[in-house]
């Protein structure tokens, strides 16, 4: 049975997290799509075929950099997602107990 204090906490979580959540989100799809224009500047920085300038952007200090900056903000948008989808849940079976409670009392 979901407590009164557990729904509570689901639904404050969910109001509370929201532009937090969307901050999180943003950040992530900014670095993601900066990915292919910080790669192109620097392989315009190399010589060589322009395969051998990609890999080279690809290895280099600062573009790994970035990816590390990438991996820290899909996390931050993972992690949102998945607690307000535990916070859904919880809201959702909620729902399911008042509405079984509900038809219990029509029964008898």
């Amino acid at each position: 049975m979901i407590t009164e204090g557990l729904i509570n906490q689901a639904v404050k979580y969910l109001r509370e997290s929201s532009e937090q959540a969307a901050k999180a989100r943003a950040e992530y799809s900014y670095l993601n799509d900066f990915s292919k224009h910080l790669k192109a500047k620097l392989a315009k920085s190399f010589e060589g075929s322009n395969a051998n300038q990609i890999m080279q952007a690809e290895a280099s200090e600062e573009y790994l950099t970035h990816l590390k900056a990438v991996r820290i903000a899909e996390e931050a948008d993972w992690l949102f997602r998945h607690k307000i989808h535990a916070a859904d849940v919880v809201v959702d079976c909620w729902r399911s107990e008042q509405a079984s409670e509900r038809a219990l009392g029509k029964v008898q």
